[in-house]
């Protein structure tokens, strides 16, 4: 009795782990895909043969676009889900739906594998050149995050992974092209006689610091317009310093016909722009041009003076005799 109970039991347990198995295969495991055997499918992974082939030195958006454009063009037809069969001794052919969309299935994901990796590739040639062209950055900036979001991207998957890297490298560039462009468009906000040019020293420090993470990092290197853009970051903000009180000088320096002595002139115009030519120092901005710019301004303030010297010295009063 006791015989039959057990093998009842391991019937019984071996009936449901049977169960259990079909229910986890349908459910989990990967099914295989069929075979192609129709000219559409077999025409459509031809073409995704020859993009894993194409060269990396340009992009294949345009030819990924055809074939996406063909699968879903030959599924809304049902064109994907047809397969022969025999009545008698005729070979026909049927539309199957399951097997069409199936097969939609099967290549979209094909493609999108096949692509990514080429994309990658493609990406990582313009990496590794010195001319990132600014078009060439656009795109990869769009195309691989249209990538990140499909739904045929595998999570922590090797693509995913390259994927990553390339949008980590556009962050880094955008960073440091941003801040270009900011130092590049700086300007004071106005140069009223009592307004001071801002202190720059935080942008000169941060161009330097960027350029030694670009100097640093296997791929920014490669970009010379990020690395010359950042060594002239000292030479562009000076220039502006030198602009902004070249202005000053010719804008209030010639004012003295305002006032009614050369002490009331040099105390209110002269004076002040002097002090802001003194403090104008090197230390900083670093640049070669310095002292020749230094003097130029100097020399520049000087002329004002001396024309108001002039204006105020007394004018000998006209004798006939």
């Amino acid at each position: 009795m006791n015989k039959i109970k057990i093998i009842l039991t391991v019937s019984v347990i071996a009936t449901i782990c049977v169960f259990i198995y079909i229910w986890f295969s349908a459910i989990i495991l990967p099914t295989t895909p069929p075979e192609a055997k129709n000219v559409y499918t077999k025409e459509i992974q031809r073409k995704i043969n020859l993009l894993s082939k194409a060269p990396i030195a340009s992009f294949s958006v345009q030819e990924y676009k055809d074939i996406e454009f063909s699968i879903n063009e030959f599924f809304k037809s049902g064109y994907l889900g047809i397969t022969p069969y025999q009545d008698g001794k005729i070979t026909k052919e049927k539309k199957d739906e399951n097997n069409n969309l199936q097969w939609r299935d099967i290549l979209l994901k094909n493609l999108y594998s096949v692509y990514s990796q080429k994309f990658i590739d493609q990406s990582m040639y313009v990496f590794k050149g010195t001319a990132w062209v600014i078009n060439d950055l656009a795109f990869i900036r769009s195309e691989v995050r249209k990538l990140k979001n499909s739904l045929y991207l595998i999570p922590n998957s090797a693509i995913d992974d390259s994927l990553s890297i390339i949008q980590s490298i556009i962050s880094e560039y955008d960073t440091i092209n941003n801040f270009l462009g900011e130092c590049n468009n700086f300007h004071s906000t106005n140069n009223e006689f009592e307004s001071t040019f801002p202190d720059v020293s935080q942008k000169i420090q941060a161009s330097r610091s960027f350029s030694a993470q670009v100097s640093n990092h296997t791929y920014l290197r490669n970009c010379s317009r990020l690395q010359n853009g950042l060594n002239q970051v000292p030479e562009i903000l000076f220039d502006k310093h030198v602009n902004f009180l070249t202005d000053k000088i010719n804008t209030y320096g010639n004012m003295y016909e305002s006032y009614t002595s050369q002490r009331e002139y040099s105390n209110a115009i002269y004076t002040p722009i002097r002090n802001q030519l003194d403090v104008l120092s090197n230390d900083a901005y670093g640049v070669n041009t310095f002292e020749s710019s230094k003097n130029y301004l100097e020399n520049l303030l000087s002329e004002c003076n001396r024309k108001a010297l002039s204006y105020f010295i007394p004018k000998p009063k006209y004798n006939p005799e």
